[in-house]
């Protein structure tokens, strides 16, 4: 009777997997939310590596000072970093950015026009599970376990058969 009680429970753990997935990547691109996985730490503790970060965009005319905005500086990856300045320059506003956890402000500045992704929620490390299920070993020993455990079960349906 105990195997078919760690079969439900798997699949109920399965089940529940799948749903928080499908709440932290399918609801938000749904309702026209992004989520990025925070790669460095220069937003420190209000953004950790390996965090998940809900973001929307926003009109560019909204964004003020403290806002946590997603910022293109030029690299491959666009960063996600703290508004601590706006200001004019050439008729365009600009934005003066900084990681929480940089001790001076970024090089340049970034442009405010159109739209801006604005950070609205972080789930802290979420992200090294998202980023660990992506990765062939992680499944393989996830796999493993499983194989181990029904291995157990057998092994001890085999050695007590009046258990079942």
């Amino acid at each position: 009777m105990a195997a078919p009680r760690h079969i439900a429970l798997a699949l109920a753990l399965l089940l529940v997997g799948a749903g928080v997935a499908a709440a932290v990547f399918g609801v938000p691109q749904l309702t026209g939310l992004r989520t990025l996985i925070v790669i460095g730490g220069s937003m420190g503790g209000s953004a950790p590596a390996g965090s998940i970060v809900i973001a929307r965009r926003v009109p560019a005319a909204d964004v003020s000072v403290g806002d946590v905005i997603v910022v293109n500086s030029g690299s491959s990856r666009p960063k996600l970093h703290r508004v601590i300045a706006i200001n004019t320059a050439g008729g365009q506003r600009v934005a003066f950015t900084q990681g929480d956890a940089n001790r001076s402000p970024d090089p340049g500045t970034s442009p405010l026009a159109g739209q801006v992704m604005e950070s609205v929620a972080t789930l802290p490390y979420a992200g090294y599970l998202v980023v660990g299920l992506t990765v062939p070993i992680v499944w393989l020993a996830i796999l493993a376990a499983g194989v181990l455990c029904g291995v157990v079960v057998l092994a001890r349906r085999l050695r007590n058969p009046e258990a079942r």
